[in-house]
């Protein structure tokens, strides 16, 4: 097999065998130089993904950035180098990994720092205590709301987007306030700089993630807001069948928690419709488990 069918099948399938895809990420390590550019960011991520955040291993992961080619790494390929060799402990190669982004991205030290330390986030926050992981988030929003337009943008937005979607997977009812003034502000400062950066497919997305969060918190009239912003995006530039059937469902729960119940069936309805014509089966089974948790409303 190809170092990029290699690469594909990981993808793919890297969640069903932790410690069979770490094998497969070494072999592909050694074959790397046939990847181009793309890939090679690609790889990186999930050398972080499987053996730093999934097996606990960062020093195993930062051995394996260590082979990658480096003659002409991408601005992600820095970002997730710099992220493993800042968790293995590796702290002159992690610096100068910063300055490297830096320089690639044409932004300030301290973006590329921040940058990093959102993806370094993204990786931690599954293994850390809730309290924990919001306490890093608390100190990293100031700093991403205060950093100025630039070529980071993109990075900090998918990271925040990231690590917020995973702690949106946590029960939130027994969130601390400030806990949750850091949902509420993280998901606005994440559509903020897709609105600077992204098209509308991505602050589409953007609207749902605060769509997500507000039903997380029980404030109703603002999920039902940001869900049919991100309609309207959507009935705007174009058909996007998988987004609007996901956003159709917070707008069900918006509306039925505010007895809205005939808006609440109609989408409820259209979601159904939507959702029937997926062909991907793990898409179709990521819908129903959402839906199921909606049936009895």
């Amino acid at each position: 097999m190809s170092a990029s069918a290699l690469l594909q099948t990981l993808i793919r399938e890297h969640d069903n065998d932790a410690h069979a895809a770490a094998a497969s990420l070494r072999q592909l390590a050694a074959t790397a130089a046939e990847l181009d550019a793309e890939q090679l960011a690609s790889l990186s991520w999930l050398i972080n993904h499987v053996l730093g955040e999934t097996l606990g291993d960062w020093p195993a992961a930062w051995g394996l950035q260590r082979q990658l080619p480096s003659a002409a790494p991408s601005a992600k390929q820095l970002r997730n180098q710099a992220v493993a060799a800042g968790e293995a402990g590796a702290d002159q190669e992690a610096r100068e990994l910063g300055r490297c982004l830096a320089v690639a991205l044409a932004v300030p030290p301290p973006a590329a720092e921040l940058a990093i330390a959102l993806a370094a986030l993204q990786h931690l926050a599954p293994s850390l205590a809730s309290g924990a992981a919001y306490q890093r988030l608390r100190v990293l929003l100031p700093m991403t709301a205060a950093t100025e337009a630039g070529a980071a943008d993109a990075m900090l937005a998918a990271a925040l987007s990231n690590v917020l979607s995973g702690l949106l997977e946590r029960d939130l009812s027994v969130l601390a306030a400030d806990e949750a003034d850091a949902l509420r502000e993280g998901a606005a400062l994440a559509r903020q700089l897709w609105a600077r950066v992204g098209g509308w497919l991505q602050q589409e997305r953007a609207c749902y993630l605060q769509a997500l969060v507000a039903n997380g918190l029980r404030e109703w009239e603002a999920a039902r807001i940001w869900a049919w912003q991100g309609l309207d995006l959507i009935a705007t530039h174009g058909e996007e069948a998988v987004d609007q059937a996901f956003l159709l469902l917070e707008l069900v729960k918006a509306c039925g928690r505010l007895e809205q119940h005939e808006a609440a069936e109609q989408a409820w309805a259209q979601a159904r419709r939507l959702a029937a014509a997926f062909e991907d089966a793990e898409l179709k089974a990521w819908f129903e488990q959402r839906a199921a948790a909606l049936a009895p409303a």
